[in-house]
């Protein structure tokens, strides 16, 4: 499974279109708030709900003052104007990176939301290189810019049957989702997914009843999405029938 595994060097950062540049690690954390719901029914245990979602992000990197990249100076820039910037995260693995400008290939997993500089920090150690953090705090939603399909397993496993499950988020666009299940990693069955269509920002569970299943016997399967002439998969996974 080790070529499944994403190298930190191709996870980019970038403001308004443009990688910022000499960037060595950056951080985006999603996080939610927790309602109390306790009452005296609680039974002394302590209840929550879940709340509001917020995200914000960090950047460590290099400072350079090369003319056209998203550096020090632009950050500081747009620090001090208070504007709202576009923040994205690109897996850019197989693309190129021209100019300063991200070209990923087609169908790449990329975040993005508009978030507001509040922190930029300059350290300058004796005889070391200069660096800099940047900090951005979201101002609403962090979504993908395409469909997300996660195989999370299989359920209800029986003698013949089972129910295949995945999470799916769209980008706001028509995604058609199935699953591909058989007796090789090469899959070759199409089942129905249920729903078999999101237009979701939100990551929601999908389902698929397997039938005609043979007792006894090990399975792959994996969650597909269509979003446009983009197809993407779920991890491939197993399970053994009764």
């Amino acid at each position: 499974m080790a070529n499944q595994v994403v190298n930190g060097t191709d996870l980019l950062l970038s403001m308004n279109g443009a990688v910022v540049a000499h960037a060595k690690s950056h951080t985006i954390s999603v996080s939610t708030d927790m309602r109390d719901t306790t009452s005296k029914s609680s039974a002394g245990w302590k209840e929550q709900a879940k709340g509001r979602f917020s995200w914000n992000a960090k950047v460590d990197g290099l400072v350079s003052y090369e003319a056209g990249l998203c550096n020090y100076s632009s950050l500081m820039t747009a620090m001090l104007a208070g504007v709202e910037v576009t923040i994205t995260s690109i897996d850019n693995t197989g693309g190129t990176i021209v100019g300063g400008l991200v070209t990923p290939l087609a169908g790449a997993a990329k975040y993005t939301g508009n978030a507001i500089i509040t922190n930029v920090e300059l350290s300058a150690g004796d005889g070391e290189n200069v660096t800099f953090s940047v900090s951005f705090e979201g101002t609403g939603a962090l979504v993908p810019t395409g469909a997300v399909a996660v195989t999370v397993g299989a359920a209800k496993i029986a003698a013949t049957s089972a129910t295949l499950v995945g999470l799916v988020a769209s980008a706001g666009a028509s995604c058609a989702i199935s699953f591909d299940y058989g007796l090789t990693a090469a899959c070759g069955t199409v089942g129905v997914a249920n729903p078999a269509t999101t237009l979701s920002l939100v990551p929601i569970a999908i389902a698929c009843d397997a039938t005609a299943l043979t007792t006894a016997t090990t399975y792959f399967f994996r969650i597909k999405t269509i979003e446009g002439t983009v197809t993407k998969y779920g991890s491939l996974m197993t399970f053994r029938t009764a």
